[in-house]
């Protein structure tokens, strides 16, 4: 029975990645790839990768509407990355700041109040902002999807063998 929930355990923790290959890829078209994220790949060599998307503009840039969709993904998840930090930090200074207000004194009813009114601001700042930035890094991954997918569909017209 132990061995039956150490194996679950470690199944719970291995990373997963896609083991197919396509085999009729021609040399110019982008592929989807799977190892710890959403990877694209071109003749087996990563292009870019989910946690930025660096590198998906300028591998798409020969069609200008999937290049302008590489570039919107490219700056959401910069800026959903940003957001979900900065909320992070709102939101951990915002407890350690009321805590202290509220602790420091705890007769001085306006520095309770003042504490209570900086944790409640804080965390839900910090939480808004938390929630926002990952959407809008789901969102770019959503985008990066369309953009490969739009370079797919027009790479016919490239020229120069992007």
């Amino acid at each position: 029975m132990r061995w039956l929930a150490l194996m679950a355990a470690l199944a719970g923790c291995a990373t997963v990645g896609s083991s197919f290959r396509r085999t009729h890829a021609d040399r110019n078209e982008l592929v989807w790839a799977y190892h710890g994220g959403l990877l694209v790949t071109r003749g087996g060599q990563v292009v870019a990768a989910q946690d930025t998307w660096d590198g998906l503009p300028v591998a798409v840039s020969c069609v200008p509407r999937a290049r302008d969709q590489a570039e919107t993904a490219q700056s959401r998840k910069r800026r959903g990355k940003v957001l979900v930090w900065s909320g992070i930090g709102l939101m951990v200074a915002a407890a350690v700041a009321g805590s202290v207000l509220i602790y420091k004194d705890r007769h001085n009813l306006d520095d309770i109040g003042l504490g209570l009114l900086t944790l409640t601001g804080g965390l839900s700042g910090g939480l808004t902002m938390t929630l926002t930035g990952s959407f809008m890094r789901s969102r770019a991954d959503v985008t990066a999807i369309d953009a490969v997918n739009m370079f797919n569909d027009d790479r016919a017209t490239c020229t120069g063998g992007t």
